[in-house]
Parts: structure tokens; sequence; C-alpha cells
């Protein structure tokens, strides 16, 4: 009676964030219909899979899924980086750390690392071993920054790609 209770509870969950969902779609909230699409899928298989509702979920994860990509593209193809990295904690809940990876990776070279090239000059120095120093002190110290504030939104969104090894 215990499971039988706890499956009709799951079927309960899966319809209201079934609807949940539908709604977060429908406003173009990509961040509550990830969330929402998060909670379906932590439901045990074994009640999603006899659900009536499981093949409405699948067509808006799909949805979901075209949304966030459509979004993530333009972020890029903008150069708006707070969006991009707005975006990645959405990409894996969605199934789009893998398609995503490289166009982000490329993105964060041509926008954020470089950075670390600019910092790399000599060209104000006393002399060239002081030059060197300080190249390589401000390149440490601006990859420092780099990775402080760019990786935790990469592991969150890119980790089962390995996003983060890839980042690093």
């Amino acid at each position: 009676s215990q499971q039988a209770l706890t499956c009709a509870e799951s079927i309960l969950n899966i319809k209201a964030f079934k609807l949940r969902l539908q709604t977060a779609i429908d406003e173009e909230n990509l961040v509550a219909a990830t969330e929402s699409l998060s909670l379906i899928k932590a439901i045990d298989e074994r009640v999603t899979s006899v659900c009536e509702d499981q093949e409405t979920v699948r067509e808006l994860e799909e949805i979901l899924k075209r949304l966030v990509r459509k979004a993530f593209n333009v972020a890029i193809k903008e150069n708006d980086i707070s969006s991009v990295i707005s975006m990645c904690p959405l990409l894996q809940p969605v199934g789009l750390e893998i398609e995503a990876r490289e166009t982000f990776l490329a993105f964060m070279e041509e926008t954020i690392l470089i950075a670390i090239s600019a910092d790399a000059s000599i060209e104000n120095a006393t002399d060239t071993v002081t030059g060197y120093a300080e190249s390589l002190s401000n390149i440490f110290n601006t990859a420092s920054l780099i990775l402080q504030q760019y990786l935790p939104f990469v592991i969150k969104g890119m980790d089962s790609s390995l996003g983060d090894i890839f980042f690093l």
C-alpha cells in the first residue's frame, strides 16, 4: 500500500510539474521550464514510464530543447557573455551539453581568454626579465579570475560532457 501511495503521489507530481513546464514554456521562462523538467526527470522512471502524461512531457522537452538551443545560439551570436553564462546551467538538463560545448569553448576563447593575451604584453617593462616576470604574473592572475568566475557555470551546465575539463 505504501508503494501504491508513493506511485500515486509521483503521478500527481508529474501532472503538476507538467503544468508548470507548459506554463514556463508559454512564458518563455527557460529557467523555470528547465527546473520543472528536472523535477520530472528526478521521479522514478518506473512511474514516469506508465504515466499517461509521458508523451506530452517528451513533446514539451523537445520544445524546451529548441528554445534553449535558440537562446544559447543568439547569445553567442550577439557576443553577450552574461547571457551565454546564464544559459550554461540550462544546457545539461535538456541534453545540449555535448552539442553546445565546442561552440561555448570557441566563444570563450574569442571573448574571454583573449584577456590573457593582452596581459602577456611586456612593452612597458624597464627590462626584459622584469617584463617577463610581470607578464607571467598577469597571465596567472587573469587566468585565475576567469576560472573562478566562469568555471562553476561550466561545471553546472556541461559536466556530463566533460566541458569543465575542456574549459580548463
